[in-house]
C-alpha cells in the first residue's frame, strides 16, 4: 500500500482545486489497481501543483506496479528532495532500484530508511528480501526477525522469515514460521505451499501432502502445488499419484520442462519406459540444454533395449556437462550391456579422473574388466573399491570368485567371509566359501557352510547338493544319500543329484542302486560322461562285463580324450581275458596322460596275463612310482610286484591291506590273495617236509 502524508504548498484558487481533485481521482484509481489511469491523473495534478508531495508518492508507487523502475525512482528522488528525512520514501525507492537491478543502491536506501526510522518494519522486511536474493540467508533472517518484533501481527513478514529459514536448511524454523503466519492468515495458499516444502525436506511426506492439499483447495489453478505434491508422492514411490499431479501441473502450465521431466522419470520407474521417452522429448524440447533430461531419456531407452540410443543420449549429456562423473559411469554401464567393454572401461577411467574417490565406479570397472577377460585387472579394481571403504557384499563375492579361479583359495575364503559379514542372510557367500574350503580339503568347514545356507533357504537344492558331495569326501555315504534325496525332492529332474547319489551308492557297494541312479541321470543327457563311466564300473562290480564295456564305449565316444575312460575299459577287457585289447586301451590312456599310475597298473596286469612278465614288471614299477603311496591301487600293484618276485608274504600283506582300504575292490583281488595264501601254505609244508628229511611233493627238490 502507498501511504502519504497529504499536500504541501498547495496553492489557492481554481488551480489548486483542480490539482486536489485530480490527486483524489489518482488515489482512487490506484486503490482499484488502475495503475495507468492513476499515473495519468497524478501527472496532471503535478502539472498544476509541482509541490504536491502525495502525488509523487502515489505516482512512484504506480510506476513501481507497472515495472517502470526509472519513472518510480524519479518520483521518489523528487519526494526525498522535498523531504530528505522521509524514511518511507527511501524504502520505496529501494524497491524500485532493486527492480532495476541496482542491488547496492537499494541496500543503501534501505539502510538510510532504517537510520531515519528504526521502527520502519517494511524497511527491514525489504532489506531481508534483498539479502535473500543475494543468498545472504542468515542476514535475511536477522532482518525479518527485527521486522517481526516491530510488527508481530504481519503474516507476510513471518512468511519471509520462514522462507529464509528454509534456505538455510532450518526446516523446523521454516515450519514454525509458516505455521505462525497461517495462524494470522489461514487463507494463504503460498504459506501452505511453503510449509509443505519444508515438511517434505524434513522427511514428513504425509504432512507435506496435507499442506499441498490445503494449498490446492484454496487455489486449484496453481500448478506449483500440484508439482510439489507430485515430488512428495514420488518420494513415497506412489508413481500413479505423482504422474497424475504432474499431469495437472502440465495442464495449468505446459511450458515447465521440469514437470515433463519429473513425470517422465515417474513413468520410467513405474515400468512405462515408452511413455517416459515421450515426456523426456517434451522436456528436452523446452529445455534443450538440460543434461539430466538426456540422462533420464537414456535410462528409459536402455530399459527398452535401445542401447545405441541410450549411449547417444548419455553422450549428449556429457557434451553439456563434461565434468559430470556420473554421466560417464552411466554411459559405461550401457556400454557394458552392449558388450563394448573397451568403451566402458574408458568411460569408467574418465569418471575416476573426475572423481577418484567414488568406490562405486571401481566396483563397476571390476565387472567390466572381468567381462573383458582381464581377471587381474578386475581384482585390482575391486581392491581399490575396498581400499576406499566399499561395503558392497557383491564386490567381495566377485573378488573371491576370481581369486578362487586363480587358485588362491585362502584369499577367496577371506573375501567370502567378508561377503557373509556384510550380508549374513545371503546364501551365495556361504555356498562360495564352502567351495573354497572344499578346495582346501576342509570338508567339515564346507559342510558347516552348506548347512548355514540350507538354514537360510531350505528350498534351494544347491545347499543340499554341496553338502552331499562334501559328505562323500568324508565317507559319510549315508548322510550324502539323505542330502541327495532332499535335492531330488526339490528338483526331481536334477541329473547331478542322481549322479551324486549314484556315486554314494557305488561307494557303499550298492551297485544296483548306483546303476539305477546313473541311468536316471542319463535320461536327460544320454552322453552324461560321469554317469556313463560310473554305471559301467557298477556293472563291472556285478560281473556284467559286456554291459560295462558298452557303457565305456559310449563314454569314450562322447569324450575320446578322457584318459580314465580308456583305462577303465582296458581293465574290464583284462577281466574278460582280452589282454591285447586291455594293453591297447591302457596304452591309449598313457598316451593321453603319461602320469596316470592307474593306466600303467592296468597295462601291467594285462601284460602279466599275456605272459609278458618283464613288461609287466616295468609297468608295475611305473605305476607304484606314480600312484599315491598307501592307496588301495598302490597296494594292489605293489603286491603283484612282490608276488612276481616270489615275496608271497609281502604280496599277501599288501593285498589284504588294499582290500581293507577299498572294500569295493575287484573280486579278482580275492583270487590273488587266495593264490598267495596257498603258495605260502605250500611253501610252509615243503619246509616242514625238508626239516624231516623228506622231499616235498610240491617243490622240485
Amino acid at each position: 500500500m502507498c501511504l502519504v502524508g497529504g499536500l504541501l504548498a498547495a496553492g489557492c484558487g481554481q488551480g489548486a482545486g483542480q490539482a486536489a481533485a485530480l490527486f483524489k481521482s489518482g488515489q482512487q484509481r490506484y486503490d482499484r489497481g488502475d495503475w495507468t489511469g492513476a499515473i495519468a491523473d497524478l501527472t496532471r495534478a503535478l502539472e498544476l501543483d509541482p509541490k504536491l508531495i502525495g502525488a509523487y508518492d502515489y505516482r512512484g508507487c504506480a510506476h513501481t506496479r507497472t515495472g517502470d523502475w526509472a519513472g518510480a525512482i524519479r518520483d521518489f528522488d523528487r519526494l526525498i528532495q522535498l523531504d530528505p528525512k522521509d524514511s518511507a520514501a527511501h524504502e520505496k525507492r529501494a524497491l524500485a532500484k532493486s527492480g532495476q537491478g541496482d542491488v547496492e543502491g537499494a541496500l543503501t536506501d534501505l539502510n538510510q530508511a532504517i537510520e531515519l526510522n528504526p521502527t520502519n518494519a517494511w524497511a527491514y522486511s525489504d532489506r531481508g528480501l534483498i539479502k535473500s536474493k543475494q543468498g545472504d540467508w542468515a542476514g535475511a533472517r536477522t532482518d525479518y526477525n527485527r521486522a517481526i518484533r516491530l510488527d508481530s501481527g504481519n503474516a507476510t513478514l513471518l512468511e519471509g522469515l520462514a522462507s529464509a529459514a528454509a534456505r538455510t536448511g532450518d526446516w523446523a524454523g521454516a515450519i514454525d514460521g509458516y505455521t505462525r503466519a497461517l495462524h494470522l492468515e489461514p487463507k494463504a495458499p503460498a504459506a501452505y505451499e511453503g510449509r509443505g516444502e519444508a515438511k517434505f525436506n524434513a522427511g514428513d511426506l504425509q504432512g507435506a501432502i496435507a499442506d499441498y492439499n490445503q494449498a490446492i483447495g484454496m487455489d486449484p489453478k496453481s500448478g506449483a502445488s500440484y508439482f510439489q505434491r507430485g515430488l512428495a508422492e514420488s518420494r513415497m514411490r506412489d508413481w500413479k499419484a505423482a504422474i497424475d499431479d504432474w499431469s495437472r501441473a502440465i495442464d495449468r502450465n505446459a511450458d515447465v520442462a521440469e514437470s515433463f521431466a519429473n513425470r517422465a522419470e515417474a513413468k520410467r520407474l513405474a515400468g512405462d519406459p515408452e511413455g517416459a521417452i515421450g515426456d523426456f522429448d517434451r522436456a528436452i524440447g523446452l529445455k534443450p540444454k538440460d543434461a539430466w533430461s538426456f540422462v533420464g531419456r537414456a535410462s528409459a531407452k536402455s530399459r527398452t533395449g535401445d542401447l545405441k540410443g541410450a549411449i547417444e543420449d548419455f553422450t549428449h549429456a556429457i557434451d553439456l556437462a563434461p565434468a559430470s562423473a556420473p554421466f560417464y559411469q552411466s554411459r559405461a554401464l550401457a556400454r557394458v550391456r552392449k558388450g563394448d567393454y573397451a568403451g566402458a572401461i574408458a568411460d569408467f577411467d574418465s569418471a575416476i579422473q573426475l572423481n577418484p574417490t567414488d568406490r562405486a565406479v571401481y566396483e563397476n570397472l571390476g565387472i567390466a574388466k572381468e567381462a573383458a577377460g582381464d581377471p587381474a585387472g578386475a581384482i585390482a579394481a575391486y581392491s581399490k573399491a575396498v581400499a576406499l571403504g566399499s561395503t558392497n557384499a557383491f564386490l567381495f563375492y566377485n573378488r573371491g570368485r576370481l581369486k578362487m579361479e586363480k587358485g588362491d583359495l585362502a584369499g577367496a575364503g577371506a573375501d567370502f567371509s567378508w561377503a557373509i559379514e556384510l550380508n549374513p542372510k545371503g546364501t551365495a557367500g556361504y555356498e562360495s566359501r564352502a567351495s573354497a574350503r572344499s578346495g582346501q580339503g576342509d570338508w567339515d568347514g564346507a559342510i558347516a557352510d552348506h548347512t548355514r545356507a540350507i538354514a537360510l533357504d531350505p528350498a534351494d537344492p544347491k545347499g543340499f547338493a554341496g553338502r552331499a558331495f562334501a559328505k562323500i569326501e568324508k565317507e559319510d555315504y549315508s548322510g550324502a544319500i539323505l542330502d541327495f534325496n532332499r535335492v531330488i525332492a526339490l528338483d526331481p529332474r536334477s541329473a547331478p543329484a542322481y549322479d551324486g547319489r549314484g556315486l554314494a551308492r557305488f561307494k557303499q557297494g550298492d551297485y544296483r542302486g548306483a546303476i539305477a541312479d546313473c541311468t536316471k541321470a542319463m535320461e536327460g543327457n544320454p552322453t552324461n560322461h560321469a554317469a556313463c563311466l560310473r554305471r559301467g564300473l557298477a556293472k563291472e562290480k556285478l560281473g556284467d562285463l559286456e554291459g560295462a564295456v558298452a557303457d565305456f564305449d559310449r563314454a569314450i565316444q562322447g569324450a575320446p580324450n578322457d584318459s580314465n575312460a580308456w583305462n577303465v575299459r582296458g581293465w574290464v577287457k583284462y577281466l574278460k581275458k582280452d589282454f591285447e585289447g586291455a594293453i591297447d586301451d591302457a596304452g591309449r590312456a598313457i598316451r593321453l596322460n603319461p602320469n596316470s599310475g592307474d593306466a600303467y597298473g592296468t597295462r601291467a596286469w594285462a601284460r602279466y596275463g599275456a605272459g609278458d612278465i618283464p613288461g609287466a614288471v616295468e609297468d608295475f614299477r611305473r605305476s607304484v612310482g606314480l600312484l599315491p603311496a598307501g592307496s588301495a591301487d598302490f597296494l594292489l600293484d605293489w603286491g603283484m610286484l612282490a608276488f612276481i618276485g616270489q615275496e608271497y608274504a609281502q604280496a599277501l600283506s599288501s593285498w589284504e591291506l588294499a582290500g581293507s582300504r577299498d572294500p569295493t575292490i575287484s573280486p579278482e583281488l580275492h583270487l590273488w590273495i587266495a593264490r598267495a595264501r596257498a603258495t605260502l601254505e605250500a611253501k610252509a609244508r615243503s619246509e616242514a617236509w625238508a626239516a624231516q628229511g623228506s622231499r616235498s611233493p610240491h617243490l622240485p627238490y
